[in-house]
């Protein structure tokens, strides 16, 4: 199989001269585009006060409030007790909490 050599001046390769000149021009403004970028970018993280004292960045926890259910048989039956010792006992109830505030406010 014969391989043709086009004419210096074949119309044909001088368009897809210019095509891939006007190509490669378009290539080196994106690499120069993502450059300044990236330039801009570190930017950024460099003004951080964080990113001078090289620490890692630690994202804030997730917190996801889950729905407790029902609650458990003795919590139920502690509540029983408690609401009928406060019934039965209004004044005791009463005095033993400011007890309690009292020796909890002198601790601090």
């Amino acid at each position: 199989m014969e391989k043709t050599v086009p004419a210096p001046g074949c119309e044909r390769c001088q368009r897809l001269e210019k095509d891939l000149r006007a190509l490669q021009a378009e290539r080196d403004e994106l690499w120069l585009s993502l450059a300044k970028e990236r330039q801009r970018a570190n930017a950024i993280l460099l003004s951080f006060p964080h990113a001078e004292k090289s620490e890692p960045i630690v994202a804030p926890p997730i917190i996801i409030y889950a729905d407790p259910g029902p609650q458990p048989l003795r919590y139920k039956v502690a509540d029983m007790v408690n609401n009928g010792m406060k019934r039965l006992l209004p004044f005791g109830h009463g005095g033993a909490r400011q007890t309690v505030q009292r020796l909890l406010s002198r601790n601090r």
